[in-house]
């Protein structure tokens, strides 16, 4: 069994009327790191999970450290990925062939009292097998977006940043594809 698992429990749009300007997809997700069940179908919270997967995608090949990146697992934040305090924050570490993830943080409100820090729980994973696990998901986000009908924008602006997203998504899922052969 693998140290460090994700999946998309639910994907949805925020509303379900004028669904067609939500420019994100929401939902849940289930991580696990370590032992540890870091987000359950149990949780209260929606995630974005088209831009939450951009920034897994991203550390394929790149680090994310918490303090420059903020956090991983976005609460909001629409495609400008500016999100609010709640999130998944963690350092994740590339080391030769494997990655280590370590630095965990839940932050499930805005007090104080809202944060869990996850102590000492360090793991690490295969680079490769972290690989498959986020193209496994990305391709879930790239099938829901393709299902739905095509999105509407306030402005010019918004149309830009929905371009540039899915550029860096598709060239980051197929990059990720062909160097991991999935």
């Amino acid at each position: 069994m693998s140290s460090f698992s994700i999946k998309i429990i639910s994907q949805n749009w925020i509303s379900d009327t004028n669904n067609e300007m939500d420019l994100c997809s929401h939902g849940q997700f289930e991580l696990k790191i370590g032992n540890e069940k870091i987000l359950t179908k149990d949780d209260d919270l929606e995630w974005t999970i088209s831009t939450s997967t951009l920034n897994l995608l991203r550390c394929i090949e790149s680090n994310h450290l918490m303090k420059e990146n903020f956090d991983l697992i976005l609460h909001c934040g629409e495609l400008g990925m500016v999100s609010c305090p709640i999130g998944i924050y963690l350092d994740l570490i590339h080391d030769k062939d494997e990655i280590i993830i370590e630095n965990i943080v839940k932050q499930y409100g805005t007090s104080e009292n809202s944060i869990i820090k996850y102590s000492g729980l360090k793991t690490r994973i295969p680079k490769k097998e972290f690989a498959v696990i986020i193209l496994k998901i990305a391709e879930e986000v790239l099938s829901f977006f393709e299902k739905q009908p095509k999105r509407k924008f306030f402005d010019e602006s918004d149309k830009v940043l929905w371009q540039n997203f899915w550029i860096e998504f598709n060239n980051l899922y197929e990059d990720g594809k062909n160097k991991y052969c999935c």
